[in-house]
């Protein structure tokens, strides 16, 4: 069976449904703003509305636990910001970096020469 290395040189065995299994969590378990009802992002730790900030980039280590694959760390780097009320660091989401996550992926896989 075919596997994705990732960095350290850990394996991940790769199966036909692997990228459809993993990439919701990419999104789902890496810690982001929410939205207000005006669009505003908002801590998801403490609500608060976030400050005007230029966003930086941040690693996120994820711990994917996949039934078929056991548990996979990954580390995305992505824009974020520090909320000032509770210290909390989290991404700022939206279409574009889902879109550049799904990306990462097929680019990972292709090195790999695995088709979903």
């Amino acid at each position: 069976m075919p596997d994705l290395r990732l960095r350290g040189g850990a394996a991940v065995p790769l199966y036909p449904d692997f990228g459809a299994e993993y990439r919701p969590h990419l999104s789902e378990d890496l810690p982001h703003a929410e939205r207000s009802l005006f669009g505003k992002p908002c801590c998801s730790g403490c609500d608060e509305r976030l400050s005007a900030a230029e966003p930086t980039p941040e690693a996120f280590e994820l711990r994917i636990d996949l039934e078929k694959a056991g548990p996979i760390t990954t580390e995305l780097v992505v824009p974020a910001v520090r909320c000032a009320a509770c210290g909390k660091t989290q991404a700022l989401f939206d279409r574009q970096l889902d879109s550049d996550i799904s990306e990462a992926l097929i680019a990972a896989m292709d090195g790999q020469a695995i088709r979903p």
